[in-house]
């Protein structure tokens, strides 16, 4: 796609992907669009994209991926443009760059007894000045049949978040969601179990371990 607008406006985007494939597919998308000028002294704007994606099958479990970055510019254009006809560029400017990493896995075959889906994934965000955070995340959904009306529910995931501007913090998050899924008949369905999350939060004088029921009855 290629275009271009008033504001002295372009824009990019591709998609970029492999033919169809049995056992894997893999892409790219890249995006640009901007605007030098707005209706409005230094109100210029600007974004560009960058993602890559794939997939494999193979015979017992399907990897799954991508990898991304987007930056978006501004500017700091609501002053008083009158006290200030020329402002200095250092202090208008203004970023967002946001990085996505993901990778997961699962197995192939939904019929088997042992099921899983779980991925691994990074965040990081950040801006001026000096402004960030970053979040590793690992995910697990699984289930196990015991018979052909109950199986064990297993969900869990771990989080480590740290952020940093005129402060810095840091915290674990550590989750867990076992229960037992029960087949009553065809049109009901029950969940009963417990929520487990453990998190070293910074706030003084509170639990740091947490319990709550999970259940859900469906018909």
């Amino acid at each position: 796609k290629v275009g271009f607008g008033n504001y002295t406006t372009p824009y990019l985007e591709a998609f970029l992907n492999t033919k169809r494939n049995e056992n894997y597919s893999y892409g790219l998308h890249l995006k640009h669009l901007s605007s030098k000028n707005g209706p409005v002294l230094n109100s210029g704007v600007g974004e560009n994209k960058v993602e890559a994606y794939a997939t494999y099958i193979g015979d017992k479990v399907v990897v799954k991926g991508n990898a991304g970055f987007v930056r978006n510019r501004y500017n700091f254009y609501g002053y008083n443009h009158i006290e200030s006809p020329v402002a200095l560029d250092d202090t208008l400017k203004q970023f967002f760059n946001t990085i996505n990493i993901n990778f997961a896995f699962e197995n192939r075959n939904k019929k088997s007894d042992f099921n899983y889906n779980t991925s691994f994934n990074y965040y990081n965000f950040a801006t001026l000045p000096n402004g960030w955070e970053n979040e590793f995340f690992w995910k697990l959904a699984s289930d196990y049949k015991l018979n052909d009306d109950m199986k064990v529910l297993l969900d869990g995931g771990v989080s480590y978040t740290d952020r940093t501007d005129s402060s810095s913090i840091n915290r674990t998050l550590v989750l867990g969601k076992p229960a037992l899924f029960w087949q009553v008949s065809d049109k009901l369905k029950v969940i009963g179990g417990i929520n487990v999350a453990y998190a070293n939060d910074t706030i003084i004088d509170y639990p740091k371990l947490h319990l709550y029921p999970r259940a859900s009855v469906e018909y």
